[in-house]
């Protein structure tokens, strides 16, 4: 029986946006893996991999393209907010970071469980509030 709900059965996962791109990020043990949420990500393979998870070889046979990244790689991370159009950055050491951001509101507490384990960096926001 699939889940569609969303309940516990899923594995912990958010839709991140770069450019014009959308992408899935999905955490197994110490490794995010974000997948191109392209034509070759159907329903099907979407919902296997939020069930059972993926390693980059089935991402591979799937068809998909993403990146995949250590936790270990990642030296800081940092997360604005979790709002609409809140930045998700991966700091991966020699000044390389891949920036993202949300394309809808999560809870704080998922947005924070997802990511434990990562040291936080903080930025400057990119809306300044003008006379404030």
């Amino acid at each position: 029986m699939l889940n569609m709900t969303g309940g516990e059965a899923m594995i912990p996962h958010f839709t991140l946006r770069q450019n014009n791109g959308e992408y899935l990020i999905i955490r197994m043990g110490d490794e995010f893996h974000i997948i191109d949420c392209n034509e070759a990500l159907t329903r099907e393979k979407r919902l296997a991999i939020l069930e059972s998870g993926c390693t980059p070889m089935q991402m591979q046979q799937m068809g998909l393209s993403g990146t995949t990244i250590p936790k270990s790689d990642i030296q800081a991370l940092t997360v604005t907010g979790c709002s609409f159009q809140d930045d998700v950055i991966f700091y991966l050491g020699k000044r390389k970071k891949l920036a993202f951001w949300f394309p809808k509101a999560y809870e704080q507490r998922k947005v924070d469980d997802f990511f434990r384990g990562i040291p936080r960096k903080q930025v400057k926001t990119r809306y300044r509030v003008r006379n404030g």
